[in-house]
């Protein structure tokens, strides 16, 4: 039954940030399975992650960005269970866009997060994730990596926004949410 409710209220929270029937079934496909896993782990922390730190590159485009091409989305809600999340991602989109939203190396919620890719040029994006019958959340919780694309030479500060957090029976939690790092600057070779 809880499972049942976080899914809807993660497809209410989709309706803001998904455009076709097509965009909300796969996560909700995905949450099916992910429901069948039967024991609660703990999420890792940032600190645990086994990423390499970020590093500038020089892409083919002749384009560095520094100190990296992605940055990483991070919650922090205390002791409760993380069951759902929407935040909003601010950028410069005439310094950089969006280029892809991925899961963190340490896949730290059982559902890839869901995003619009028709907002990625526009300087907000929303993201949202699930996590079927709640997660273990303790400490600050890696959830997202966003890889950027460059546009122009400048400098494009970060920014995320928490829309809501939901626990795992689908009610308010409060939390915060951040972004490493929070600034990109791009330059030209």
């Amino acid at each position: 039954m809880r499972t049942i409710i976080l899914i809807l209220v993660t497809v209410s929270i989709l309706a803001g940030c998904a455009a076709s029937a097509h965009e909300v079934a796969a996560p909700v496909e995905e949450a099916r399975y992910a429901e069948r896993v039967e024991e609660k782990e703990a999420l890792p922390t940032a600190p645990q992650d086994t990423e390499p730190p970020h590093k500038e590159e020089i892409r083919e485009d002749g384009f560095t960005l520094s100190p990296s091409e992605y940055a990483e989305v991070w919650l922090e809600a205390g002791a409760a269970d993380l069951g759902a999340y929407h935040v909003e991602l601010q950028y410069d989109p005439a310094v950089i866009v969006v280029e892809a939203i991925k899961t963190t190396p340490a896949k730290a919620l059982s559902v890839s997060p869901i995003s619009k890719p028709q907002t990625f040029g526009t300087g907000r994006t929303g993201i949202v994730g699930i996590a079927p019958g709640g997660v273990k959340a303790q400490g600050r919780v890696i959830v997202a990596r966003v890889v950027f694309r460059p546009i122009a030479e400048g400098t494009s500060r970060l920014g995320v926004t928490v829309r809501s957090i939901k626990d795992s029976a689908a009610k308010d939690i409060t939390g915060t949410a951040g972004i490493e790092p929070q600034q990109i600057t791009v330059t030209k070779q």
